[in-house]
């Protein structure tokens, strides 16, 4: 009976969260052992967190870490615990968990690396500098040999911790020393990094690429971008505009009104996904070593999109986000494969 249930809440759970929470938790009272029930409590606390009922969550991981006795379930736990919003404690110790649970996913190292990219989030909201570096550097060299989106990713945050760190002649090697991959938010990502180290040539050519104002290389294939990395990639093109003296171009009449009618589907994302897109809409409101790093870490602290988005016209020079600390493939909000029955 509680393996019925289990599968109409995974039907119910793309199109109504809430509701394949419920599944699962009438099945989690099915359910016939301890590690049972906690796995299922786990998938609704998934649920409940992608639709942004966090007081639910912790009840949840609460009655599950309570129950659970395998190891590799308590560590699914623990990181579904450090990624919720506002979690208990310092982002230091979401670093340290996030860090752990990668360490031990030996013979995993693709899910390991998206793990240790979560760490790096976490470490720079932390304002940790060393824990970002470290992690950047282990997620590096889990991915480059292997190439692809994941690889992509890895680099750009490595890039990021570096020009944070005011190292950047590193940072700068990293990303022009390599040909850019063809994933929207790692463009984006890759442009803002460059705009951070003023190479504003070459991070206008990858934000063309994304807004489709320019083809990709030949026998590339097309980026993809969806309507909020759009919004993201106008809101790095305005910056860069604005650091150049371009005040037109900054202003321009296409960047506003696209963030203005984007604003719904990036607050979407911005829930759902923890997606670097949103953040190109925040305002700027830090004075930090180069101009939008401050911004580009502002999510983290869940601010209304909407209502940043409607302070765009007036502050056309402090809108920018998609800090690509963005992973590809699978949301951090989607249950681990391996969980599900």
């Amino acid at each position: 009976m509680a393996r019925a249930v289990e599968a109409a809440a995974r039907a119910a759970e793309e199109t109504d969260p809430n509701a394949g929470s419920e599944l699962y938790e009438r099945a989690a009272g099915l359910a016939d052992d301890h590690d049972e029930t906690a796995r299922l409590l786990y998938l609704a606390a998934v649920c409940r967190q992608r639709a942004g009922a966090f007081e639910h969550v912790q009840m949840l991981l609460g009655k599950a870490m309570a129950l659970a006795r395998a190891p590799g379930l308590r560590r699914e736990l623990a990181v579904l615990q450090a990624r919720r919003p506002g979690a208990g404690g310092h982002p230091r110790t979401a670093h340290r968990v996030l860090r752990d649970a990668a360490g031990r996913l030996t013979g995993e190292p693709d899910r390991a690396a998206r793990l240790l990219l979560e760490a790096v989030d976490s470490a720079v909201h932390a304002a940790d500098s060393r824990a970002a570096l470290g992690s950047a550097w282990q997620a590096y060299r889990l991915t480059r040999l292997c190439g692809g989106d994941l690889a992509e990713a890895a680099a750009v945050h490595l890039a990021q911790v570096l020009a944070l760190r005011g190292e950047r002649g590193q940072a700068r090697e990293l990303l022009l020393g390599q040909t850019a991959g063809e994933a929207a938010r790692a463009l984006v990502g890759r442009a803002e990094v460059l705009g951070w180290l003023e190479e504003y040539e070459a991070a206008c050519v990858l934000l063309d690429r994304v807004l489709g104002d320019q083809p990709p290389p030949l026998g590339g294939a097309e980026g993809g971008a969806n309507p909020s990395q759009r919004a993201a990639a106008l809101g790095c093109r305005a910056w860069i505009r604005l650091w150049t003296g371009d005040w037109h171009g900054a202003r321009a009449g296409r960047t506003v009104a696209c963030a203005r009618v984007l604003g719904d589907l990036v607050q979407e994302e911005f829930e759902a996904e923890r997606s670097v897109s949103a953040a190109a809409l925040l305002p700027h409101e830090f004075d930090e070593p180069y101009p939008g790093v401050g911004v580009g870490f502002a999510y983290r602290g869940g601010q209304d999109v909407h209502q940043d988005v409607g302070h765009i016209g007036d502050h056309i020079g402090t809108a920018h986000r998609d800090h690509p600390l963005c992973l590809p493939g699978a949301s951090p909000a989607t249950p681990a494969d391996h969980l599900r029955g």
